[in-house]
């Protein structure tokens, strides 16, 4: 497969920028981000008629350079020195590519997650010049397109790009009025300023030999991980994300069972989104950094030789309960909940440097509305996906499907560890592996 770039152009916010929003300082929360890109992809078919694409990217970039006018930090530049956004609407970058082959047959490849990180995700390392916000617009011999949307993790989580990308959606097919209720909120900031004592906090992770591939837990078989789970005792309301996060962890729990010859302990962590769980006044619709993270612990007892399904969605589903009882518990302080942050990520960190255990890292997405949110005005996409898409970096990201009943899992790993998951008897059960 090839793209080959048909144009390249800085799509500036439609309204200039008033002077005294030109430095948008970033939040406490922002501080503690690697500088490292998110990738979204959105996949949409040919509705069959002529210049389908010339007439998608010309809408794509108008409404693009509308919804700029209102988080208008994305079309401006990082400076680290000052730890803000230079608001100067240098623009977001917009690539323009042609694909030499139609959309199936990208979505039927073994390699897709390769492809996507060769070709047709913007591929962006941050600099002073930098863009915070790129696009590549892909266009396929059928007529289908394929969106890649990278925004910089240093001004925004997970929340913020699915919102951004609602809010251009929105845009797009109905226009920038249409806007009044969903407006974007720039406030976390000033609710949670910058740190100037921040800690010098780094995460660790095996990132040599590191893969991507996606595998499909579909609604049957959630429904049947779930019985089994209720089976083992576990009554109370189990959700999708965590029996599924509970396999997998299971699974890669047994893989080091079978290296080191024994049950170690083993740590899984999952991404919260904190708007609405906190006592800070934090708008739903709060654009930035505003997540912590869920630490469950799997400790074997002397002489253990197995570890039960139900057992680990149990400390999943006790540990995300206690991560939100303790947020809002947290007095209305910001300089509180950034404390809080602060332990959580050093207590992660310490995770990875112990010798005799192991760590692995979970982010959901599955209860975002994103295939309803991202119809651009010809319809909802067929396939979504995306995470740190350029980084050689061990995570799972679990994303809902159109069907709203599946789970599809990007599974990051080791390459010899990825070999041993797809290989499990519990993974060839309760997945269809797609790259």
């Amino acid at each position: 497969m090839k793209a080959d770039i048909i144009s390249e152009e800085l799509i500036k916010p439609s309204l200039p920028t008033p002077l005294v929003l030109r430095n948008y300082k970033i939040s406490s929360f922002d501080q503690l981000r690697n500088p490292s890109y998110m990738s979204i992809i959105l996949c949409f078919p040919s509705n069959g008629t002529n210049n389908q694409s010339s007439q998608r990217g010309k809408l794509l970039k108008e409404s693009l350079s509308k919804t700029l006018t209102q988080v208008y930090p994305l079309a401006g530049r990082y400076v680290k020195e000052n730890l803000e956004v230079d608001c100067n609407d240098e623009g977001a970058l917009f690539v323009e590519t042609q694909v030499n082959c139609m959309l199936s047959e990208f979505l039927d490849a073994d390699d897709k997650v390769t492809q996507l990180c060769d070709h047709l995700v913007p591929h962006i390392l941050e600099s002073t010049t930098t863009p915070l916000f790129s696009i590549q617009f892909n266009k396929f011999t059928c007529g289908g397109d394929l969106i890649a949307i990278n925004c910089t993790h240093r001004i925004a989580d997970g929340f913020s790009l699915f919102k951004f990308v609602e809010w251009w959606a929105t845009v797009c097919r109905e226009g920038i009025d249409k806007l009044v209720d969903g407006h974007p909120s720039l406030d976390l900031p000033s609710l949670l300023p910058a740190s100037q004592t921040i800690p010098d906090i780094k995460i660790g992770s095996r990132t040599n030999n590191v893969v991507t591939k996606i595998f499909v837990f579909n609604g049957e078989a959630i429904s049947k991980l779930k019985a089994m789970v209720k089976a083992g005792g576990k009554r109370q309301l189990i959700s999708d994300t965590v029996v599924v996060t509970a396999v997998i962890w299971r699974v890669l729990i047994k893989i080091a069972q079978a290296r080191h010859g024994k049950l170690r302990p083993c740590v899984a962590t999952h991404v919260l989104n904190l708007r609405g769980k906190t006592a800070l006044p934090v708008p739903r619709n709060a654009f930035g950094n505003f997540c912590n993270q869920a630490i469950a612990r799997f400790v074997p007892s002397n002489g253990q030789s197995e570890v039960e399904l139900h057992d680990l969605v149990g400390l999943l589903s006790d540990s995300i309960g206690k991560a939100y009882k303790d947020m809002v518990k947290v007095s209305r302080s910001g300089n509180d909940l950034f404390a809080s942050l602060v332990d959580v990520t050093k207590e992660i960190s310490d995770e990875y440097n112990k010798k005799e255990g192991d760590i692995h890292r979970f982010t959901s997405v599955v209860q975002f509305p994103a295939y309803e949110t991202s119809d651009f005005g010809w319809g909802k996409p067929i396939l979504m996906g995306g995470g740190l898409v350029h980084v050689p970096e061990e995570m799972i990201y679990l994303w809902g499907r159109r069907d709203g009943k599946a789970i599809e899992a990007w599974a990051s790993m080791n390459e010899d560890d990825i070999l041993l998951f797809q290989q499990h008897p519990d993974i060839i059960a309760s997945t269809i592996q797609t790259s």
